[in-house]
């Protein structure tokens, strides 16, 4: 595909986010992630549907969204019921697939929609149980 029309592209989807954007977030519910009292990430679930997970890369990889999804289960006493990964998203597929048991349940040429069937374990180190 043609490189500018890809650049060109992604500054639409910049403004159109910025549009769009503020009004959706008030509607979804949102768990920030925080370390060292900076938001470094989020966890975004609308009704029973993971809206999306971030961390910043310096602070991946160290147990932030495992602890977020893990803080929003025991808050809600709930599993969420579904998520998109986008196809080709290796870590992301590992990631969810590490905490639940995952179902594919439609798919389009971008990304794939899974049920949640069960959470894996629990979370290391919780003494409660979900």
């Amino acid at each position: 595909m043609n490189e500018k029309i890809i650049e060109l592209y992604l500054q639409f989807r910049q403004e159109l986010d910025r549009i769009w954007l503020p009004t959706q977030i008030e509607l979804i519910e949102t768990k920030e992630i925080i370390v060292d009292g900076e938001i470094v990430g989020f966890l975004c679930v609308e009704d029973d549907y993971i809206d999306g997970l971030y961390i910043l890369p310096e602070h991946r990889r160290k147990g932030l969204g495992k602890k977020a999804v893990y803080e929003w289960i025991r808050e809600h006493r709930q599993l969420p019921g579904r998520l998109h990964i986008i196809k080709g998203n290796k870590p992301a597929l590992m990631f969810w697939t590490s905490i639940f048991e995952l179902q594919a349940i439609d798919e389009n040429p971008t990304c794939v929609l899974y049920t949640i069937k069960r959470l894996k374990e629990v979370c290391q180190n919780d003494s409660q149980s979900l």
